[in-house]
């Protein structure tokens, strides 16, 4: 096993005044608008949680920029080349200024090297991904909000890194709020189809759309995004059929996705959206960047993935269309089916997680702090000795601790640095021990299960052992319901358990949430 004690962490230094969020992000006719547009579906989540907002672009477009000004938010636009160290420190300089503790960063144009310039500028980072396209991760938190996200995508990551994996944290725009509770009617053949190909669509694949589906009988809707630079062709095919319509800008997303009862989309951030509505999806994906979300979409059964658009023939969008508008039941199974992906709850459980604890190796400085908290009345009573805890035999203790290799001692501080609670794993031969205190004034705020299953996978990142074994009094109800929802499992009673009257948990590895 590798030092616990030469781990080298940065500390944020950073005030609990500071309440901005800068948003880092860019739109084009090539990148699309996708990445600003999750970003701003961010960023009112956190402008709900009280926190001031401002985007930092290097590029994008007019209508864009509008739509973020008409949503409250201020704008700065950046001198460097995007994704350059120059673009990091010119929005580290720009965060201190604002007092921010906190930059979220979305795009395949932010390296490795581009994240650790913003923290080594004391600012803690989001990291909006998809498919791990870094060589290196050391963002404070990792955003993969795709159904196919997982761990390996980050095998070279900061060990005390936080992972937001999968749908469940898929970033909606605040519109769509309005229909949680909505239900879907299917009628027994669709004749409503609606065309959505992201803000851009390069390859005007709305055009060969259209094309296809002109001599049916369908209502068709098809959104032109802002930056879409095949306006005319598009207006120009859609005067040739009746019954046809395009709309720019739309401010309703959702109101055109309850009109609709199939939609043809790209493979982009859009599917989620998609997949919120129940609205069954035929997706045309137009670029490798989005081809993962269409397969996984229809191994899942909430999408028919048609391929690339390079590849399409016109003969086979109808076919397809065709078959799904006439099976009402392969509607219901899909609309069904995409409904349990996607809650709306994505934006809060992030912003949660931004405002939650985060882990770091405990220092010297750390030692008052540790002592007044294991000597805090919640928990002594929680622990197998309740007698106060002298100065001076906690300050040998905690002496012995720094230097101890077999000891893995963690402080959890808030981003703005205030000290919340501590999880330690005690190594002996191979059993190791985890313990964990929270602060009385952060108890019951659901920051347990998360303080503990991120230690416990920074453990396991950091050593070889395959099993973390738990004590807890059967009254601390409170404690039992942390490690449960951490991903730990009650197991039989081994013999320390039996003669301190406690209960057995464990954990394994790959076993965390």
């Amino acid at each position: 096993m590798s030092n616990p004690s030469r781990i080298q962490v940065k500390k944020s230094g950073i005030k609990a005044e500071k309440k901005t969020v800068v948003l880092r992000a860019d739109a084009s006719v090539s990148a699309g608008t996708g990445h600003v547009m999750r970003c701003l579906a961010l960023a009112h989540a956190l402008k709900r949680d009280g926190k001031d907002v401002c985007f930092a672009v290097s590029e994008c477009p007019d209508a864009i920029l509008k739509k973020i000004r008409a949503d409250s938010f201020s704008i700065i636009r950046l001198k460097s080349k995007a994704g350059s160290i120059k673009d990091a420190e010119e929005v580290a300089k720009f965060a201190k200024e604002k007092k921010s503790f906190w930059v979220v960063s979305d795009g395949y144009q932010f390296s490795g090297k581009y994240q650790d310039a913003v923290r080594g500028a004391g600012l803690h980072l989001l990291f909006i991904d998809d498919y791990g396209h870094c060589k290196k991760y050391c963002a404070d938190i990792i955003l993969n909000q795709n159904l196919y996200a997982g761990a390996h995508f980050y095998p070279k990551s900061d060990i005390f890194t936080r992972f937001l994996l999968g749908t469940q944290y898929a970033l909606l725009r605040p519109e769509f709020f309005e229909y949680r509770h909505w239900k879907r009617k299917l009628p027994e053949k669709a004749a409503k189809i609606l065309i959505t190909l992201g803000g851009s669509d390069p390859d005007n694949t709305t055009l060969k759309i259209l094309k296809a589906v002109k001599g049916l009988d369908f209502d068709v809707k098809a959104v032109v995004g802002s930056v879409n630079p095949h306006l005319r062709s598009v207006e120009r095919e859609i005067k040739k059929s009746p019954n046809r319509q395009i709309l720019k800008n739309v401010p309703n997303m959702p109101d055109l996705m309850a009109w609709a009862d199939v939609v043809i989309t790209g493979g982009g951030s859009t599917c989620w959206e998609t997949c919120f509505m129940g609205l069954p999806n035929i997706i045309i994906y137009c670029g490798d960047n989005q081809k993962p979300i269409a397969l996984s979409l229809d191994s899942a059964g909430a999408a028919i993935n048609l391929g690339h658009n390079k590849d399409l023939e016109e003969k086979k969008i109808v076919s397809v269309l065709k078959r799904l508008a006439n099976n009402r039941e392969a509607r219901k199974i899909m609309s069904e089916k995409s409904r349990l992906l996607i809650d709306g709850m994505g934006a809060e459980r992030v912003v949660f997680a931004m405002n939650a604890p985060l882990l770091r190796k405990a220092g010297k400085d750390d030692c008052r702090f540790v002592w007044e908290l294991s000597n805090s009345r919640e928990v002594r009573a929680a622990s197998f000795s309740q007698n106060p805890i002298t100065w001076e035999t906690h300050r040998e203790w905690y002496d012995r601790m720094m230097k101890d290799r077999n000891c893995f001692f963690l402080i959890a501080e808030t981003p703005e640095g205030v000290k919340a609670g501590q999880v330690r794993f005690r190594i002996n031969g191979k059993d190791v021990t985890i313990s964990t205190s929270l602060a009385p004034e952060f108890r019951g705020r659901g920051y347990g299960n998360m303080l503990i299953a991120q230690g416990s996978e920074s453990f396991f990142q950091n050593s070889n052992v395959n099993t973390i074994h738990a004590y807890i009094k059967p009254e601390n109800k409170g404690s039992v319901k942390s490690f449960v929802g951490a991903g730990y499992c009650q197991v039989a009673l081994d013999n320390f358990a039996i003669r301190n009257n406690s209960l057995h948990l464990v954990m394994k590895r790959g076993d965390g949430r």
